[in-house]
């Protein structure tokens, strides 16, 4: 706990020490209002929270990254301060609102960390639009169901409800969220093998060791994507990324740096 109330704090600091370079602001996709902010300058580094949260879940990562890259951080669609819209939501749905907002900015590549629902997207994102992914970074991702031990009721939490009632433009649609992540985190996604085999980019897969997200189905990740590299952070859990952001940098940094994507341990 004291991890991540330190790592948050930081944030807030360096966000308020730097707020004339931080740019903020909203691209519209159809029906619905997308916001982002983006800091730092060099090759451009988009990061996708998990469900029920928002960009600032990053927290350990954005003043880390924006020393030397373009980082984009998005709300994704009914999360945060962006709006839910009316298309239904899936993976398939929040990886075309990246693409778009990612248009709307003028990158046509980038590398991608994406956490929990936000690695599941860059994953699709992938697959689907692998033109427009250099590097992606998988935080307690899964590409199946099986994958999770237990599904974790959003709605119920107090912590999560109070913070999406705060930033968000429909706050009583907060149980309605919460029972549509449930219903998705149950059903998907539905990546298969095969799938996996045909990824290009080049992958790192990083989850705490007493995740959510199996150990044995992170590892037959690592096998079937070419060339992906697995990092089992000790002690970590579900939010590893927040709770041992040095650590978790540090590998994602290394992977950015090193063309061979050479295991490291700690």
């Amino acid at each position: 706990m004291i991890n991540r109330i330190l790592v948050i704090i930081r944030y807030f600091i360096w966000r308020l020490w730097y707020w004339r370079q931080i740019k903020t602001g909203y691209v519209t996709v159809k029906s619905s209002r997308l916001y982002y902010q983006e800091s730092g300058s060099g090759y451009p580094l988009v990061l996708l929270h998990g469900g029920g949260v928002l960009l600032e879940s990053f927290a350990g990562q954005i003043p880390f990254f924006s020393r030397h890259h373009r980082v984009i951080s998005i709300d994704s669609r009914g999360h945060g301060r962006s709006s839910r819209g009316q298309k239904p939501l899936t993976y398939e749905t929040m990886a075309n609102d990246t693409i778009e907002v990612l248009k709307v900015l003028g990158i046509e590549r980038a590398d991608f960390i994406g956490w929990s629902d936000g690695g599941n997207t860059s994953l699709l994102l992938a697959l689907q639009h692998p033109e427009r992914v250099r590097h992606i970074t998988l935080i307690s991702a899964n590409y199946h169901p099986d994958g999770i031990s237990n599904i974790f009721t959003v709605s119920g939490n107090p912590f999560l409800k109070t913070l999406y009632q705060w930033f968000s433009p429909h706050p009583e649609k907060w149980f309605s969220l919460g029972r549509e992540l449930e219903e998705l985190w149950r059903l998907h996604p539905q990546i298969s093998e095969s799938e996996l085999r045909g990824i290009g980019a080049k992958t790192l897969i990083i989850a705490g060791e007493n995740d959510v997200v199996s150990i044995e189905h992170l590892q037959e990740m690592e096998q079937l994507i070419p060339g992906a590299t697995l990092h089992v952070v000790p002690k970590g859990k579900h939010d590893v990324h927040l709770t041992h952001s040095q650590v978790v940098n540090r590998l994602i940094e290394k992977q950015s740096e090193d063309k061979t994507c050479i295991k490291i341990n700690f």
